[in-house]
């Protein structure tokens, strides 16, 4: 919550959270104090007793299933395949090895041609 991204100064994943999803303030993927705290942060989650059995469902699948094999951006740099820019909350979609990443997995496997340039 402490973003100042765009024009209303948060990540898209608060305003998806609090706005778009059907229950106000469910817990996304992407925000990570909604999978790293060990306990409900009550400004980050609904309080409903069906939104929380859903977040421990998805911590254990995490914890057993999906660890290691999600990537998670923690670098000072990304590679955009023509240069290194700083990290930054937008920086995600530049970041070569996320999106090859990304887009293989969606793809069940390697891609035709490896991807070259993300710099725009």
């Amino acid at each position: 919550m402490d973003d100042t991204v765009g024009p209303n100064r948060k990540s898209l994943l608060y305003l998806v959270s609090r706005a778009l999803e059907r229950v106000h303030k469910t817990p996304l993927l992407g925000m990570e104090k909604a999978f790293a705290s060990k306990e409900p942060i009550e400004e980050l989650w609904n309080k409903d007793a069906s939104i929380l059995e859903d977040v421990k469902e998805w911590r254990k699948f995490y914890a057993t299933t999906a660890q290691g094999t999600l990537t998670i951006l923690k670098d000072k740099q990304v590679n955009t395949g023509t240069r290194l820019i700083e990290s930054s909350h937008g920086c995600f979609d530049n970041s070569l090895i996320h999106i090859q990443d990304a887009i293989e997995r969606i793809l069940v496997g390697g891609l035709i041609a490896p991807l070259s340039s993300l710099d725009y």
